[in-house]
Parts: C-alpha cells; structure tokens; sequence
C-alpha cells in the first residue's frame, strides 16, 4: 500500500534546493570565476600568439615572393586574363591540376600551410569541446 504522507514528504524535499551551508558562496563563486577567467587567458593567450606567428610567416612569404615585382606587372596580366576569359580553352595554369601538395610546387606551400592550420583547428576545437565535459 501506498503511503501518501511518505509521497508528499519526498515531493517536497525533491522541490526543494538543498542547502549547503558548509560551502561559502561567495568564495566557490570567486573560485569559479578564476577558473573560467584562467581557460579563458590562456585560449585568449595561444590564439593570439599563433595570430601573430601566422601574421610574421604571411608578411615573410609575401616579402619573399617578390609582390612588389609582380605589382608592376598586373596590366600586363589583366590583358592575359582577358584574352584568356574570351578563348574556349582555359590555359594550363588555371586548371585545377596546377595545384600539388609538392613544397617546391607553385602552390604547394600554400596547400601545406592550409593543412596545418585545419590540423590546429581540429585541435583546438577538441580541446574545447573535452574543457565543455
């Protein structure tokens, strides 16, 4: 049989929070925040010291490339793109296979780069994901 008064009691313990009166609320608030302010700096902190590890290595490559050269160059090539926009055939260097994951390739570096950047954003993601469990 059913004891309702045992029913009732346990409904209103379950309603109710419990009290905790051996934890210090103000002190397990600030314990929280220096917690969540640490992850923070130090995410804050990686992502922007590989911001600007990315940033040098992009003004290096660019520097390297010779972009001031080829700035001059850009009439020159606009006619190119032009002449090739109105020719049926692409020519061979805009065609996909163009591309190789070779270093010393045309855009080999770049595919290189590209991947290593995706292997840091899968690692950051998981670490974020297992700081979230």
């Amino acid at each position: 049989m059913i004891n309702l008064d045992f029913e009732h009691e346990l409904d209103r313990m379950f309603a109710e929070a419990p009290s905790l009166g051996h934890v210090d609320d103000d002190a397990f608030a600030a314990a929280v925040n220096r917690r969540l302010d640490r992850a923070s700096a130090i995410r804050t902190a990686l992502i922007g010291g590989l911001g600007l590890v990315g940033g040098v290595i992009a003004v290096g490559q660019i520097a390297a490339s010779g972009l001031v050269g080829r700035v001059a160059t850009l009439p020159a090539l606009s006619n190119q793109l032009v002449s090739a926009a109105l020719n049926p055939r692409p020519p061979a260097w805009l065609s996909p296979a163009s591309l190789s994951f070779d270093a010393a390739a045309p855009g080999g570096a770049f595919l290189w780069g590209a991947g290593a950047m995706a292997l840091i954003a899968v690692g950051l993601a998981t670490w974020r994901a297992l700081d979230d469990i």
